[in-house]
């Protein structure tokens, strides 16, 4: 068996967006790199992933929008589809001879007979479609969602298990194609609830059925399959496709003799910077259990890439973008509110909403608020002049409310009539402390007519007192 010693700087196992931005990291540092591949050069992204499936997206989506064409004045037309002519023209992919890799120790890596050692490797063999164990499901001719990529008739129906961003996307596909789909799983799991429910509405719209329980058993059935679930009810189609998620792709890599671990559900295990249990190799991409996202599997690449070549990096998560291609399309950035209550934060939501909420309504929005409620008296508000206006209102309120109290406590003797003034509006039925009455007389400002009636307080919340005024004859005439 020929041995190459030194193949190159770094082996990257796989050619999907991984392995590529591995290779570029690499390529970009002046290192040499060998790609090693047992599959279709690109990996699942260009081939049976990301590329292809949209372009089938945007075929449905096409079709649906001619059927329901809102301006019969432009006619469309929206007959039967060439399904196998639209599979054909997606098919753009690199034949590449076969060679599989393995590690035989933890230094060397085994092609096809031919044994290779380089100072670091990197796994980027992807995710496949998994398969789940339902009683029956092995009786069937299920699909995935890569060989539903490979289909080459239309269903006439079509039941799918798993109710992720593969199963929403690959039920709207052939729903607009014209196959009628039931779904069967949690619907959107992982989107806010206020999303999923307008997606919801929009599947009932397409005439997608949603079934939100779990699958337990699959039967063969007359005309096609039967699914049965949690609760008992049975579904049935023609075609069964199971979208229950992906695993990481290391069949026969020789993990375990080269010293790298996996966690339990056969991911390869990683650190922050990409590396795994052998720490001459590193993983990047679907494999290593990071989310299944193109421009996350080519950060990890880079990292790991970087890593492998003696500069070490990690991967920032924080505000991750995530997009489900349904129509609408779903796209998100950071943590949902469940993740974010799951991780103890302490969430800001509109005024409307935060009353009703039962964490925020229980905490305070900012420590300082807490500190002033633990005693340590009025402090500067933390969130700027609009938090100092409403403490400054605050307290106009309460001086006010003081202010009232204390005259309605005064004794009505000093209390006096002030006349309309020369204008006739400004004073009239005002009842104020005697010194302001003097004071108006001394200004020659004649008095009221006798009954006069006013209130005791400016303020509308004040109740109003009928004060009698006293007729113009029996008082004293105005001093000199």
């Amino acid at each position: 068996m020929r041995m190459t010693e030194h193949a190159a700087d770094l082996i990257v196992i796989g050619t999907g967006g991984a392995a590529m931005a591995a290779g570029i990291e690499a390529r970009s540092r002046g290192k040499t790199v060998l790609l090693v591949e047992h599959g279709r050069l690109g990996g699942t992204c260009l081939n049976v992933g990301c590329v292809p499936s949209k372009n089938l997206l945007a075929a449905a989506g096409q079709r649906h929008r001619a059927l329901a064409n809102r301006f019969p004045m432009a006619p469309t037309s929206a007959g039967g589809v060439d399904v196998s002519a639209l599979m054909a023209q997606k098919q753009d992919g690199f034949p590449v001879r076969y060679g599989h890799a393995r590690f035989v120790d933890g230094q060397t890596l085994q092609v096809d007979g031919e044994r290779l050692r380089a100072p670091a490797y990197v796994i980027a063999t992807g995710a496949a479609p998994h398969v789940p164990d339902l009683p029956g499901l092995d009786q069937v001719a299920f699909l995935t969602s890569t060989t539903a990529m490979e289909q080459q008739d239309l269903p006439g129906s079509m039941v799918i298990v798993g109710g992720g961003y593969v199963g929403l996307e690959q039920a709207q596909l052939w729903a607009n194609l014209g196959a009628h789909v039931t779904l069967v799983g949690r619907f959107a799991p992982r989107t806010e609830p206020e999303v999923a429910e307008v997606l919801r509405g929009v599947f009932a719209d397409d005439g997608i059925a949603v079934v939100e329980d779990q699958a337990v058993a699959v039967t063969k059935a007359a005309d096609g399959v039967s699914v049965r679930t949690e609760d008992g009810q049975e579904v049935g189609g023609e075609r069964l496709l199971i979208a229950t998620g992906r695993f990481a792709d290391t069949g026969d890599l020789g993990l375990q003799a080269a010293g790298i671990g996996i966690d339990e559900r056969g991911f390869v295990e990683v650190d922050s910077q990409q590396r795994t249990t052998n720490r001459r190799v590193f993983a990047a991409g679907d494999v290593c259990g990071a989310p299944q996202y193109v421009y996350v599997a080519a950060r990890t690449g880079h990292v790991a890439a970087a890593g492998a070549l003696g500069e070490p990096a990690t991967v920032d998560y924080r505000g991750l973008p995530a997009v489900i291609f349904t129509t609408p399309q779903i796209a998100s950035a950071g943590l949902t509110e469940q993740q974010a209550l799951a991780a103890g934060a302490h969430l800001r939501l509109p005024s409307a909403e935060r009353a009703g909420h039962p964490t925020c309504a229980r905490q305070p929005r900012h420590p300082r608020h807490a500190q002033a409620r633990r005693g340590r008296g009025h402090r500067r508000s933390p969130w700027g002049p609009r938090g100092a206006g409403r403490r400054r209102r605050r307290h106009a309120r309460r001086h006010l409310r003081d202010q009232v109290r204390a005259d309605r406590r005064r004794p009505r003797r000093h209390l006096g009539a002030v006349p309309d003034d020369e204008r006739g509006t400004a004073n009239r039925g005002r009842v104020v402390p005697q010194r302001q009455a003097r004071q108006a007389a001394a200004h020659d400002i004649r008095p009221q007519g006798p009954g006069q009636r006013g209130l005791a307080c400016a303020e509308s919340r004040c109740r109003p007192h009928a004060a009698p005024v006293t007729p113009p004859s029996s008082r004293s005439p105005p001093g000199p």
